[in-house]
């Protein structure tokens, strides 16, 4: 499967995400895509959303907010 055809989820890892422990983020959905071929989930650099953090890009799509939990949440939607 080409990296096109996937669903990109980017973890936030700027000054103020990782403040928010946003690796514990990029685990969970490490650990909740894998076996999937759909989903590539990796960290970015800061998305300028700092106030709204930890933030999670999923394609072009901004979450905010995000924890674990809700991460874990939104792979199993997708």
């Amino acid at each position: 499967m080409s990296s096109d055809s996937k669903t990109h989820i980017k973890v936030c890892h700027g000054r103020a995400c990782s403040g928010q422990f946003s690796k514990y983020i990029l685990e969970r959905a490490q650990t909740e895509a894998a076996g999937r071929e759909d989903i590539l989930c990796e960290e970015c650099p800061c998305q300028d959303n700092c106030k709204k953090g930890p933030t999670v890009m999923v394609n072009d799509q901004k979450h905010s907010h995000m924890d674990p939990v809700k991460i874990a949440k939104l792979i199993k939607s997708l």
